[in-house]
């Protein structure tokens, strides 16, 4: 038995939904999500590398709730459940009827920036945050629950604060 740490392999659907992420190995996994009916993956479809999980160090013990991860670790590209969460961001956007077509832009260029840590996260969540303000309650509630969803956990902080 290693003594060294290291990723567990995980299992997830493709809505983003965590099967297992723990170790389970894709043949021990089910094929499809008990909560949406999904097919699962393990491993990345760009370049079949397998999906991170829990990270394991020999001896500590550690309850969590593993957070789907938005991108491969190996070759950058996006999960099934981020590329439709993406999507899913820019049709609700489309449907708000309180911004100008610039501040709906604005919205969509800012989508990227909250999917990960860098020097744009903290302008993209002000951005956010202003223009679903003036989008109104309707579309924009529907909008924000799907970026919390898409969002690193610097940008969940960030939009939460007053």
């Amino acid at each position: 038995m290693s003594s060294q740490s290291y990723y567990e392999e995980a299992i997830i659907c493709r809505q983003g939904h965590v099967i297992s992420a723990y170790g389970s190995t894709p043949k021990k996994a089910t094929k499809f999500c008990d909560r949406c009916g999904a097919s699962t993956v393990g491993s990345c479809s760009e370049c079949d590398t397998s999906i991170r999980g829990e990270y394991f160090v020999p001896g500590v013990f550690a309850v969590s709730e593993c957070k789907p991860p938005s991108y491969c670790h190996e070759c950058g590209n996006p999960y099934p459940w981020t590329s439709a969460r993406l999507e899913a961001a820019r049709e609700l956007i489309a449907e708000l009827k309180g911004l100008s077509e610039e501040e709906k832009q604005l919205l969509e260029i800012s989508l990227e920036d909250i999917a990960v840590d860098g020097p744009r996260t903290e302008l993209a969540a002000t951005r956010i945050k202003l223009l679903l303000a003036k989008a109104g309650q309707g579309a924009g509630s529907a909008l924000y629950k799907v970026i919390i969803d898409y969002a690193s956990e610097t940008t969940v902080k960030l939009l939460k604060q007053p």
